[in-house]
């Protein structure tokens, strides 16, 4: 099954990968503005790479964005659609295409990170997969007890689409 949920997640990777708008995260100071923040770096423990991803996050200031994303566990499909301006879910665009609005754990990029922290904090083993230059989340995998089944969570975002102008 884990092996199932990480194809998933790989696949869902690659879509969020030609979506996101995010350079290569080259910090070479080649234009990109990014000379300066942490690199997200692959050898370095969770908590330091989301600690890198929130800085760039922070730093790209994307505060207007559409995005969907979707949820992979052993509970009721959820896949959503959500318009974010100002940093904030624009009321009555929370499209759910499947599940329950009700189920959401959050709706805009700044949540996610506190998600993605909360299961760093309690999860066994969690996996994060970043745009190296915005730090936005793609697709996260949280195994919450290593030595039990079907309790792991995935989020894949499938879209993202900062505002233009």
């Amino acid at each position: 099954m884990r092996l199932l949920l990480g194809l998933v997640l790989a696949a869902g990777l690659l879509v969020g990968c030609s979506s996101s708008g995010g350079g290569d995260g080259d910090s070479s100071g080649s234009g990109t503005g990014t000379a300066s923040l942490p690199a997200i770096d692959e050898g370095a423990d969770e908590r330091a790479r989301l600690d890198a991803a929130r800085a760039r996050w922070d730093a790209a200031a994307i505060d207007d964005y559409t995005w969907s994303f979707r949820r992979i566990c052993f509970c009721p499909p959820l896949r959503a659609e959500v318009r974010v301006a100002g940093g904030e879910a624009v009321p009555g665009s929370v499209a759910v295409e499947s599940g329950r609005a009700a189920d959401l754990d959050f709706t805009t990029m700044d949540e996610l990170f506190a998600v993605v922290e909360t299961e760093i904090d309690q999860s066994d083993e969690v996996t994060v997969e970043y745009d190296p230059a915005t730090g936005q989340v793609r697709g996260f995998e949280a195994d919450r007890i290593a030595e039990a089944v079907d309790d792991e969570l995935s989020y894949v975002v499938e879209r993202f689409l900062p505002a233009e102008g």
